[in-house]
């Protein structure tokens, strides 16, 4: 399915990718395509969670302070996003 959400998006199959997420109900894979990294954000049947980080990123993209939302879009039924990439140290949320 990842291969084929890459395939539909980036027109390629020559693509790397790796897991980089930690914890939640979200998949996150960091994509390197053509020398630029990205986030693909996969989400099962629940738009939700990436449907509203999609918007949130689209309205802080004139502030240059968020990555870059590029695409929100369905497989199947499975929801999926792609932003540009990053980069720095992932700070974990505290329930304190």
């Amino acid at each position: 399915m990842i291969e084929d959400i890459l395939l539909q998006e980036f027109g390629s199959i020559d693509i790397q990718y790796q897991d980089i997420r930690d914890g939640g109900g979200t998949s996150v894979f960091k994509v390197q395509f053509d020398g630029l990294d990205y986030v693909l954000r996969i989400r099962g049947e629940e738009p939700n969670p990436i449907v509203n980080n999609f918007r949130s990123l689209r309205h802080l993209t004139s502030l240059d302070i968020a990555p870059k939302a590029i695409r929100c879009n369905q497989w199947d039924n499975v929801y999926y996003s792609i932003e540009t990439f990053l980069p720095g140290e992932h700070q974990p949320v505290s329930d304190q």
